[in-house]
């Protein structure tokens, strides 16, 4: 660790804990989360130390590490006393956002922009919105060519004969010979989540998955699915239950 020309080791800062304040807070800057993580116990020791600071470290790091659920509780318990500190709580959309809690980070965001915002930091937040709103709705679809020469799938043979009568034969109607076509399969799949409260969704589907042909619709068949159901999303599931 360095501070001006002066090489500190973790001893040192140990010695003179009043050290770690301006390192911590660059560390956390150039999201060096290892080297925050290093400074933070020799921080809390220090008796001068600022708690917003020292809670705020600890998020980041909790964050780092994939532990949403409790950096997230750590940095709400933070604006419930001091809801005026804009960067944590912009921090703290951006979490929700990436624990797919989607509805509390729009709230956030919304609350971060009442505030009052720097002009060149709007964009930023425009960026989660619009990706938030993405998120809700997916869709999917395929369209290949068919040519099929049995679309019926039945037997070539013209004619039947019946052992019964003396192997007699019977012509087929022309309606059970095979039926040729071209055409197209195609399918459509529409899917929209919808967050009701914190990870907790509502998952919607529909799919379309069929055939035509332009040439015997006689044939054509289409399959459709509506399905509703509830999902369990966040940092680290994106299930069905």
């Amino acid at each position: 660790l360095e501070e001006s020309s002066q090489t500190l080791t973790l001893d040192d800062l140990a010695k003179q804990p009043e050290l770690t304040e301006p390192l911590l807070n660059q560390a956390l800057q150039m999201r060096n989360y290892i080297s925050a993580a290093q400074l933070l116990p020799i921080y809390r020791k220090w008796s001068g130390h600022d708690p917003i600071l020292l809670a705020y470290a600890q998020g980041a790091i909790w964050r780092s590490e994939g532990k949403y659920k409790k950096a997230i509780k750590l940095y709400r318990s933070i604006l419930a006393q001091n809801s005026y500190l804009v960067t944590v709580r912009l921090d703290l959309a951006a979490m929700l956002y990436e624990d797919r809690q989607t509805r509390n980070a729009k709230h956030e965001f919304n609350t971060a922009k009442e505030q009052g915002l720097p002009e060149d930091v709007l964009p930023t937040i425009a960026l989660y919105e619009d990706a938030i709103k993405k998120k809700k709705w997916q869709i999917s679809g395929s369209l290949s060519y068919i040519q099929d020469s049995n679309i019926n799938n039945v037997s070539t043979e013209r004619e039947i004969h019946l052992p019964q009568f003396g192997n007699l034969a019977f012509e087929k109607n022309p309606d059970y010979l095979p039926q040729k076509g071209h055409g197209f399969n195609y399918s459509l799949s529409i899917n929209r989540d919808d967050n009701i409260k914190d990870n907790h969704y509502l998952a919607m589907s529909g799919d379309i998955d069929g055939v035509t042909y332009w040439d015997n619709h006689a044939y054509d068949d289409q399959v459709a699915r509506i399905s509703l159901g509830y999902k369990n999303k966040s940092f680290k599931t994106d299930g069905y239950v």
